[in-house]
Order: structure tokens, then sequence, then C-alpha cells
């Protein structure tokens, strides 16, 4: 894990206040090397958890980005992505531990299918049932159905018929999770890496989306896993906030890779909603006199405020 220069494989970890899980990712790395030579890079934004010490004191052999605040993901794997040695890129989340095998198989797969520019690995619960991932890219109606307040069940049974395939077999897809993930440095580098316009949600499918505009298929590989716990930055942002944010990624999609008629379209529903989330934000604090809801309100006026800037 130390001849940097020799690497087959660079890992790039993102951190942000996640010790234990990040222990328990850079454990399942250890025990999946095999005759793998990893570069191993995490990249922490800001922690103050302790994360940084841990990787001075049990983890010398990995390189470190110590960020002073938290400048998103996809800005810090850019970082991390600079520098890299090794042909291949794992990106892995912080929450993810690789099965043992799954880096090799990975590896021999894009070595052995030069087409494949991305390949997702299957990702696992932590009680090893299975983890959708490798969707089709989103459209303007999968979007509003995917925000329309409707009971979440009817909103997965809609995601689940439109993304439905044999998640047992190697296939063609259109995008696959950063979670775990493989990219060739080269094209990483060539499609200008992650847009970090994108700070939460979007920026994996954003990287599809354009790897497959470059001429590259994005594979689905279930021969290779990993285990996502979900502990990361997601589980300690607020709901609403997780919500907003996906609903912007999901409008920047749309301005990226769809016509701008469709774009458009988004636009307008996303302020119509957002603005009658407002409005019974405001209602909820002159009812109950109470002023618990009035950081949901804040958030709401933000939102507002970015999609209706100039």
């Amino acid at each position: 894990m130390t001849a940097a220069h020799k690497a087959d494989l660079t890992v790039i970890i993102v951190n942000w206040n996640t010790r234990d899980l990040l222990r328990r990712c850079l454990d399942s790395l250890q025990a999946d090397a095999c005759s793998l030579v990893l570069q191993v890079i995490v990249v922490d934004n800001g922690s103050r958890d302790g994360s940084q010490e841990l990787l001075r004191s049990a983890y010398p052999w990995v390189t470190r980005i110590e960020n002073t605040a938290n400048v998103g993901f996809a800005r810090a794997n850019n970082q991390g992505a600079a520098l890299a040695c090794a042909p291949l890129l794992l990106l892995l989340n912080s929450d993810a531990a690789v099965v043992p095998g799954g880096s090799w198989t990975a590896v021999h797969f894009m070595h052995e299918h030069p087409t494949v520019g991305i390949a997702g690995l299957q990702l696992l619960n932590d009680d090893r049932t299975l983890q959708p991932s490798g969707k089709r890219f989103p459209t303007l109606l999968s979007t509003i159905v995917g925000l329309l307040p409707v009971p979440e069940r009817w909103r997965g049974a809609y995601d689940r018929r439109r993304n439905a395939r044999d998640y047992a077999r190697t296939a063609s897809v259109d995008e696959v999770s950063a979670a775990v993930m493989v990219v060739r440095r080269d094209l990483f580098h060539a499609v200008g890496g992650f847009d970090e316009s994108f700070h939460f949600f979007g920026e994996d499918i954003d990287l599809c989306w354009r790897t497959r505009k470059a001429g590259y298929e994005v594979a689905y590989l279930p021969s290779a896993q990993a285990v996502h716990s979900w502990g990361g930055a997601r589980a300690r942002t607020p709901s609403i906030r997780q919500g907003l944010l996906s609903q912007r990624a999901q409008y920047m999609l749309l301005q990226h890779h769809k016509p701008a008629w469709q774009a458009t379209l988004l636009h307008g529903f996303l302020i119509g909603l957002t603005a009658a989330r407002l409005v019974r934000a405001v209602a909820q604090i002159l009812r109950r006199h109470t002023p618990v809801p009035c950081s949901i309100a804040h958030l709401y006026v933000r939102e507002l405020l970015w999609l209706l800037r100039p």
C-alpha cells in the first residue's frame, strides 16, 4: 500500500465526522487488497470527531488531505483524484466496506472491458440484503413523480417498476452510485471530474452522464460487492434539507443534460412546490405559536431565493 507510483488502484475516500465507519472502511481495504497494490487517499472535510488523529496514529500508510471545512463531496473527490497515481480510481464512501475479493474483481473487470469507463459494485445493506443501484437516468416525468407529495410507497413502486431488472447479472446501465464506483483515471480527468456545483446529490449521475456522452459504457458489477451503511453525511443531514438539496440536483441534471424546455417546466414546478411548503411552514408557526418550524421556513426561503436568482 505504500508504492503509490506502482499502484494498481487508487482508493479515494471522503470523510466527514465518520471516524468509526472510516476505520471499518480502511480495515476492509486491508483485508481485500490481496495481490493488488493500493494507493489510499482520505480527504477529510474538516472532521471534529477524531478522524484525523485516527488516520495519523493507526493508518500511517494513508495519504491524507485535511480540509479545514466541509468543501463538499464533489470537490473533495476531485482533490483526491489530483493525487492519484493508479490507472483506476475506486471512489469509496467512508460508510462503505468492500467485501473480500471486490477490489480485485472490479480491477480485473475493467482491464477485460476497455469500453467500460465506470463500474459500480453491487451494494448490500448491513444485513447483506440487496441495496438496488445501477439505474436509468432521470427524466422530467420521473423527477416530478419523485417530488410529488404522495405516499412514499407510491413513489417507491414507480421507481422499482422503472428500474426493474435482474440485479444478479452484470449489465450496462445509465448510472451507478459513487458510494462504491471504479472509474478510469484518465477518463475522470478528461471529462472534468465531478462537477463541483453539485454539493451533496447528483454528482455521480452527472459524471455517468458525461461518461456515456464521451462514448464509454457504465456497468453494474454484481460479482464485486460492498456493504453500504448509509451512515455518512446523509445520516447527519436533516431530511428536509436532504430533500431540498436533492430537488436542486435533479433540476441541475435536467439543465445540463435535457432539452431546455424540460428544465424550464421543472423550474416552474419547483418554485410552486417550494412556495407551497413555505406557506404551510408559516401557517404552522402561526397556528402553534412555537419557534420550532422557523428553521424549516428558513430553508424553504433560501431554496426559493436560489430558484428565483437571475
